[in-house]
C-alpha cells in the first residue's frame, strides 16, 4: 500500500483493528534517534510522511510504545543503553 498499512500479521494491534474494524499501519521509524539529525532523517521520509498524513487525517489514533524496563525489547535489543533506560523511566 502506498500510505504503508502493513501486512496484517496476529499480534494486539491487528487484533484490534479487526475488531473495531479499522486499520492497522506500522510507524515507520526506529524506536529511539540516536541523534536530533537521525530524528530529522526519519521524519523527512517518504512512508514516514504518508503514515503522518493518514494519521493527521484520522478520527482516532491509538498508539503503543510498549514496556520499559531491563526485560524491555528497546533495551534487551540494544536500541538504547542503560542511562538512556533510566533517562526515559524517569
Amino acid at each position: 500500500n502506498e500510505h504503508g498499512q502493513c501486512n496484517y500479521y496476529d499480534d494486539v494491534p491487528l487484533l484490534l483493528a479487526r475488531k473495531i474494524q479499522g486499520k492497522y499501519y506500522q510507524w515507520p521509524a526506529p524506536r529511539y534517534a540516536q541523534s536530533s539529525e537521525e530524528h530529522e532523517m526519519w521524519c523527512s521520509n517518504r512512508l514516514f510522511r504518508n503514515v503522518c498524513a493518514v494519521a493527521d487525517a484520522a478520527d482516532v489514533i491509538f498508539v503503543g510504545i510498549g514496556a520499559l524496563g531491563k526485560q524491555s525489547p528497546i533495551f534487551k535489543d540494544g536500541f538504547i543503553d542503560e542511562a538512556q533506560l533510566e533517562e526515559l523511566t524517569q
